[in-house]
Parts: structure tokens; C-alpha cells; sequence
């Protein structure tokens, strides 16, 4: 099944923004799974998604290589 992958905005967390979006209502309806990663605040004081730092930029490294690794857990 395909896979979305939800990101929050700052200050939100994934409960919050699930139920803003009504993702999963969509998920249930395209047949596709939903997964909303939780930014720790210890990573940004907002809550954030580090997508401007150059490190969260890059292919196998800080952010992205997390995200990655969440997929490959699911697909496991």
C-alpha cells in the first residue's frame, strides 16, 4: 500500500495536525497508510522540521536519513 508521509508545522504535533488535516479519513479512502513523524523539541525550540539547515538538506543524513528510517521500519 502506498505511503504518506506527514510532516507538522511548528508549535503543532502529530495529534494536532492529524486531526486538522483529516488525513487518515483520506488514507481509509485511497487505501494507503499515513505516518506523522514527531519533531522533538531537544531538535528545535519550536517544534520545527530543520528543513533550512544545510545537514536537514542532504540525502543520508540529520532529518531526512530519520524519515528514511521511519519508512524502512514500516516497510519491514
Amino acid at each position: 500500500m502506498p505511503l504518506m508521509v506527514m510532516l507538522h508545522g511548528c508549535m503543532q504535533n502529530p495529534d494536532d495536525f492529524s486531526a486538522g488535516t483529516q488525513m487518515n479519513t483520506v488514507a481509509e479512502e485511497k487505501q494507503c497508510f499515513v505516518v506523522y513523524p514527531a519533531q522533538e523539541q531537544s531538535a528545535n525550540a519550536s517544534k520545527c522540521w530543520n528543513w533550512f539547515k544545510a545537514l536537514d538538506q542532504q540525502r543520508g543524513q540529520g532529518e531526512p536519513s530519520i524519515i528514511a528510517g521511519i519508512i524502512r521500519h514500516l516497510e519491514a
